[in-house]
């Protein structure tokens, strides 16, 4: 199986049980109403795939696939602090989450961007999606700074579609 050592204090400079508490405190919420249901973290997202783009410069081959943030708190749609969309897929090892679709490198398995599933109708709203349909969309989204670059994008989700 791949992983790192369990070098925690190496890593991040820190302790795991301080890294633990510092994440247990962690809270998303400014109470600025907003029609972005995912206000709160998205910053989190973007600065994420920003900070990729600028700092990793990825091999010749570009995988997409999907992530699973393990989620076990309240939903959305029964209260204003919940997870406003939550995945259910039973083969993960964390079945129950906010689905995120990424792009690595295929050499180093090093995450090069994000992109968050937000529910159908969201999903419908972003760039792509009305003239490819999702999986051609997502696989467009998130390889779209790479385009012209001559890299492959290999996807397990991806269709004819998207080879066009």
């Amino acid at each position: 199986m791949f992983g790192t050592a369990a070098n925690f204090g190496e890593r991040y400079c820190i302790i795991r049980h301080t890294f633990e508490n510092m994440s247990a405190a962690l809270s998303f919420s400014d109470d600025v109403p907003s029609d972005d249901p995912w206000k709160s973290i998205r910053p989190l997202i973007d600065g994420f795939n920003s900070r990729r783009r600028d700092v990793v410069s990825p091999g010749n081959i570009l995988c997409v696939n999907e992530c699973m943030g393990v989620w076990k708190g309240k939903q959305g749609k029964y209260c204003h602090d919940g997870i406003p969309h939550k995945t259910k897929i039973p083969r993960k090892s964390e079945v129950v989450g906010a689905e995120l679709k990424a792009i690595a490198d295929g050499d180093s398995g090093v995450l090069l961007g994000l992109d968050l599933i937000e529910g159908a109708e969201r999903q419908r709203q972003k760039p792509f999606h009305a003239l490819f349909g999702e999986g051609t969309a997502i696989v467009l989204r998130l390889s779209e700074v790479y385009k012209g670059s001559g890299r492959t994008v290999v996807s397990a989700f991806a269709s004819a579609k998207t080879l066009v």
